[in-house]
């Protein structure tokens, strides 16, 4: 099991909302499942807005988990609380206690924000205790329109052990 930290530069809510989307985006054009787990049913309705709109270029079919029109072809679902779902990545935007073993990749996205700091900090001790494979990633000092270059690559069912993030700005 692998999970890796991305550190923003920032603590802009917006800038990680759309850093969750662009993995998201990646995961899903290798035909990856993904759950993102957010703060709040606020959270989740607004990851769902940013969703709709986030990219010119291409669409990204999710739901949140629990609506009525949730079937077995949506590969991208939106939770809180202690909703969850089984996906081939996790992506993290708030605190999810006992995923463990449930998630073959975790992506942790944490801001500069305390109480994120925080918590990446204990999710970081968490999973090295439990013999989980951590890797970091800060991203750019220079910003770039909240848009870093993401380059996901799957082999054999399994992510490949690096993901660049450049800001070519």
């Amino acid at each position: 099991m692998r999970v890796d930290f991305y550190i923003l530069n920032t603590t802009d809510k917006q800038a990680e909302l759309h850093f969750a989307c662009r993995l998201a985006e990646k995961a899903l054009s290798q035909d990856t499942t993904v759950y993102i787990h957010t703060h709040s049913e606020q959270d989740a309705e607004q990851l769902d807005d940013l969703l709709w709109s986030f990219s010119e270029t291409s669409f990204i079919p999710h739901a949140i988990v629990g609506h009525p029109l949730v079937d077995d072809d949506v590969k991208v679902l939106i939770g809180f609380g202690e909703q969850r779902s089984p996906a081939g990545l996790l992506i993290k935007l708030a605190p999810l206690e006992h995923e463990n073993n449930q998630y073959p990749r975790i992506a942790e996205i944490v801001s500069q924000d305390k109480n994120s700091l925080q918590a990446s900090r204990k999710a970081y001790r968490h999973y090295q205790q439990a013999g989980f494979s951590v890797h970091h990633h800060n991203s750019p000092t220079k910003k770039n329109n909240n848009r870093p270059n993401l380059k996901l690559i799957k082999t054999d069912n399994h992510f490949k052990d690096n993901i660049e993030i450049k800001d070519h700005g």
